[in-house]
């Protein structure tokens, strides 16, 4: 079984990363897009002029804003 190290030095490899400096950089262009995406989807869910489509991207949208909680976490 592998260790969480080489698990992760591992990704950190296939991804091009090398130190935590590149990771935190990673994530934080992903909690910008992730932030961009939830506002950008209920801004359009704003302008649907049908519920049904409006509840969905709503849901999108906080399904979105659960990555950003995520993301912040890590």
């Amino acid at each position: 079984m592998y260790s969480n190290n080489s698990w992760t030095g591992g990704w950190s490899r296939f991804l091009g990363l090398s130190g935590k400096g590149k990771a935190l950089a990673m994530l934080r262009r992903l909690y910008i897009a992730e932030s961009q995406h939830a506002a950008m989807f209920a801004q359009h869910a704003s302008r649907m002029r049908y519920p049904q489509f409006r509840a969905r991207l709503l849901e999108i949208a906080a399904r979105e804003a659960e990555h950003i909680g995520w993301i912040g976490e890590k």
